[in-house]
């Protein structure tokens, strides 16, 4: 089934550019916003991310290139070339920092996630998946000021359902100090 966007709302997507190990990795982190796709809106989001957690956790060997907002009826972007600031060795495309959507409301149906791309490093987790403690809060407040961000756009960041249920609204990001891994599974 389709995701739902009603009026009023929309599908923001915010375009990277990360090196793999064979050619460039378009990656891409996606969030609902309470907000009519417009180009000044998808400029404030493509600003939130860069500002407050793509400059300051980014890769400088990949760049942030665009956000799109798209409703049921519209669509929208900002397109531009962001460099991070980190001169780190990147971990491997399958290892990502994990980050969940809080909300108010009970149900795996009103919670998400997402892995944002290019903003983990080889020395960022331990071998057993951990990241250490002033790493986590670190990586927390980037999110914590991206949220704030983000709640100055329309009416802030939701959960977008497939069916007509009316969005919720996000009330937090939290990062999760163990590595989000994909594995291949063998069948």
């Amino acid at each position: 089934m389709p995701l739902q966007i009603p009026a009023g709302f929309s599908l923001a997507t915010l375009e990277h550019h990360i090196p793999g190990p064979f050619a460039n990795v378009v990656a891409v982190t996606t969030l609902g916003m309470g907000v009519d796709p417009t180009p000044a809106a998808a400029q404030q989001v493509f600003e939130a991310w860069r500002d407050d957690v793509w400059v300051p956790l980014g890769t400088n060997a990949g760049n942030l290139k665009a956000a799109r907002l798209r409703s049921e009826t519209a669509e929208a972007e900002f397109v531009a070339s962001v460099a991070g600031s980190k001169a780190l060795e990147l971990s491997p495309p399958n290892v990502s920092l994990l980050v969940a959507k809080r909300t108010n409301v009970a149900g795996r149906k009103n919670r998400g996630r997402f892995f944002p791309p290019g903003q983990t490093y080889d020395l960022t987790f331990s071998g057993a998946g951990q990241m250490t403690l002033a790493d986590q809060l670190s990586y927390q407040a980037a999110y914590d000021a991206l949220f704030a961000a983000l709640n100055t756009i329309g009416t802030g960041p939701v959960i977008l359902h497939q069916d007509l249920t009316p969005p919720t609204p996000i009330t937090s990001f939290v990062v999760d100090r163990t590595a989000a891994t994909q594995r291949r599974r063998l069948r």
